[in-house]
């Protein structure tokens, strides 16, 4: 597996390539911070950008961290309708 780096202004996605059968290239994606990404775009617009990498055929998973602390409970709502997973961290005390 071959991992490429492609920079975005205030945004690093880090994109995975491997082979899935007969051949065809399949993208894993890495967003490391859709905070950042909401600094700069509306609710709306992170969504549908989210939405339609989601549906991509060339794209078999999409993995983002989200900072739920830092948002409004129906920011995190319109993202996690999106997901077919969530995955919560939280600090040991």
């Amino acid at each position: 597996m071959q991992m490429q780096e492609v920079k975005m202004p205030k945004i690093v996605l880090r994109v995975l390539l491997g082979l899935v059968g007969g051949g065809k290239i399949r993208f894993s994606i890495v967003i490391e911070s859709v905070d950042e990404m909401l600094r700069h775009a509306s609710v709306s617009s992170v969504a549908r950008l989210l939405s339609s990498l989601c549906s991509h055929d060339q794209i078999s998973s999409i993995f983002w961290i989200l900072h739920s602390d830092l948002h409004e409970a129906r920011v995190t709502a319109v993202l996690e309708y999106l997901l077919s997973l969530v995955a919560s961290l939280e600090p040991s005390h």
